[in-house]
């Protein structure tokens, strides 16, 4: 009973880790930013075109980017399925490389560092999970 409670804390600590370094992984081009911070930026721009009677599809993509980027953080820390883990990491893998400029830009060690916190932590999690979770 006892190891059960270890591993369910190791593995919330692994999903801890996997999100904290997700958010802390920055932009490699000059203009970019850690993505803790383009997501109140991308809703800031949003609202602010909004109200001012010119939104564009660019900011209706930014709005979708951030709803569906919180709610695979919220999926990705409260589930333990593995298929489901899967397919979220992936899912943060995609978003991670479209949001940071990756394929435009050489990469610098803050990105290096963050993503590969993020790859780990997120692949030791999924290999620890068990296969289904009813």
């Amino acid at each position: 009973m006892n190891t059960i409670f270890y591993l369910i804390n190791k593995m919330k600590a692994l999903k801890i880790t996997s999100i904290i370094s997700f958010l802390l992984i920055g932009g490699v081009n000059p203009k970019g930013t850690i993505n803790i911070l383009a997501f109140p930026y991308m809703l800031v721009e949003f609202f602010a075109e909004l109200f001012n009677g010119n939104l564009g599809m660019d900011m209706l993509l930014a709005l979708v980017i951030v709803i569906t980027l919180t709610g695979t953080l919220i999926i990705f820390y409260k589930n333990q399925n593995r298929s489901l883990l899967i397919l979220c990491f992936i899912t943060l893998s995609l978003f991670s490389v479209f949001l940071s400029g990756i394929l435009t830009s050489k990469p610098n060690l803050w990105f290096i560092a963050t993503s590969g916190i993020f790859v780990v932590s997120s692949l030791l999690l999924i290999f620890r999970s068990p296969k289904s979770h009813i």
